[in-house]
This record gives C-alpha cells, structure tokens and sequence, in this order.
C-alpha cells in the first residue's frame, strides 16, 4: 500500500484533535466539500469551517482510517467514525483529490 500523503495524515490528525485552524490549513483557499450525507456543497473555507465545527467538533467526532487507496492526487479513504452522535458510530467515504500545490482541493464525502 503506498504511504498515506502527509497532508492527509494531518487532515485526520487536526480533525481528531478539533484544531478548526489546523484543519483549514489541509485546504487550498478555494477548495469545495461534496458532502453527500447532507445533500450539498461546502465551497471555500468560511463553509468548511461551519462544517468541521458542526460535524466534527460538537459531536466530538473522531475519525479512524480503516482502508486506503492512492493514485496520483487522488487518495480514496474508508473511515470509522465515531462521536456524540445517534448510533455513536458509522462508516464514511472520502475521496480526497490534491492540487499540484499539495493540499486538498475537493473533497468528496459521504457516509456508508
């Protein structure tokens, strides 16, 4: 399997550790989150933070990698997630596409 690309490992780890700047700094200023599980489009770091904020620190989410898969800029992640939410855990998808800068793009997210 190849290694994990570092911006992803510090997606996961700022996510878990509810760093909302730390978070914001995986994404490139323009990125866009497909969050399939709510049925919309987050576009641009102010709605990304809405959304890491609401999603990930109120219900004290953390987010477990369980498989991975890498290609070229695109990295295809199934999770566990777990928090302070009805059933307290659940599957996730994400597919992560990185810019030639490095960092996240577009992320497309749902649960499984």
């Amino acid at each position: 399997m190849d290694k994990l690309p570092q911006i992803i490992s510090d997606y996961i780890n700022v996510s878990n550790n509810y760093d909302t700047q730390g978070y914001l700094a995986t994404f490139s200023e323009d990125a866009i989150i497909k969050e399939d599980s709510l049925g919309k489009a987050l576009v641009g770091k102010k709605e990304i933070q809405h959304y890491f904020e609401t999603y990930f620190i109120n219900y004290q989410t953390q987010t477990k990698v369980l498989t991975y898969t890498t290609s070229e800029n695109i990295i295809d992640m199934k999770v566990l997630f777990t928090g302070n939410f009805p059933g307290e855990e659940i599957n996730g998808l994400f597919k992560f596409t990185l810019n030639s800068s490095g960092f996240i793009a577009n992320l497309e997210a749902d649960l499984e």
